[in-house]
């Protein structure tokens, strides 16, 4: 009797386990058949990870459709659910991106942080022509399908300068000397 009751435990552990694994390796081979099916019948499936503060079914489908039509192949993508709506923040190659929402979904405005060299050439000799001296420190892009501006940040041992460039106009908006320092 004693000894029945001493391996009857272990064994009903021992095949729950079993049984467990069992499913679990069907469950994984239906993911991986899923994925070679769509693979077979040309169907992309992304393999994007997506991390949020809040469940993904609570972000809004509209925004989340717009985001995936306009940024397909972005990295490290997070979602920031904010009082004012949603904020998608991804990386497209080299270039760290925002993208905001409202509560209902509708798109706002993006914003892209890039390099000089991704500036226009033509724009870039306008800039240091006219401001001789100052590099570039920090270039944004905020567009809101409308409309695309540039804000520009160039600075010198002596100054910065925050430059607004709206169709071809730029505009100094901020000018900071740096008193002796």
């Amino acid at each position: 009797m004693k000894i029945s009751k001493i391996f009857c435990k272990p064994l009903i552990i021992i095949v729950a386990g079993a049984i467990s694994l069992l499913f679990s390796s069907k469950i994984v081979a239906q993911g991986n058949f899923k994925k070679a099916i769509f693979r077979e019948s040309g169907y992309a499936v992304p393999e994007q990870k997506v991390q949020s503060n809040v469940r993904l079914n609570e972000i809004n489908p509209q925004a989340f459709r717009h985001f995936r039509k306009n940024h397909p192949n972005v990295e490290q993508e997070y979602w920031e659910k904010t009082q004012n709506g949603l904020i998608a923040h991804f990386k497209n190659g080299d270039n760290l991106s925002l993208a905001y929402y409202d509560n209902q979904g509708a798109f706002l405005y993006s914003v892209k942080y890039f390099e000089e060299s991704a500036l226009n050439n033509e724009l870039q000799k306008r800039i240091k022509r006219e401001y001789p001296g100052f590099q570039f420190d920090i270039l944004t892009e905020v567009n809101d399908e409308i409309k695309t501006i540039f804000l520009v940040t160039l600075k010198n041992k002596y100054a910065m300068k925050s430059l607004i460039i709206d169709q071809g106009e730029i505009r100094v908006i901020d000018d900071l000397n740096y008193a002796g320092l």
